[in-house]
């Protein structure tokens, strides 16, 4: 009867770790986003304005990823700089 104690023990121990991780998990989710709020305020922009921002440099920075024949494409309507 000691063995099946401690099994139940080791169950409860480990449903507590879980619990107490996911609580910290979701402090650190909230304190992150609390983070960005607060920088984005500061900065003057929104979330909408940091991405644009990211697709742009994305796009710029990956124009390898194009063939040829897109990149003559995009030029021609005005999407891309010769």
């Amino acid at each position: 009867m000691g063995k099946t104690m401690s099994i139940k023990t080791d169950k409860a121990a480990m449903e507590k770790l879980r619990r107490e991780r996911t609580e910290e998990l979701k402090e650190q989710k909230r304190l992150v986003i609390e983070m960005r709020e607060t920088m984005l305020k500061r900065a003057g922009l929104t979330k909408k304005d940091v991405l644009e921002e990211g697709l742009r440099a994305f796009v710029a920075n990956n124009l390898d990823l194009l063939t040829p024949a897109e990149i003559e494409k995009y030029r021609n309507a005005g999407l891309l700089m010769r």
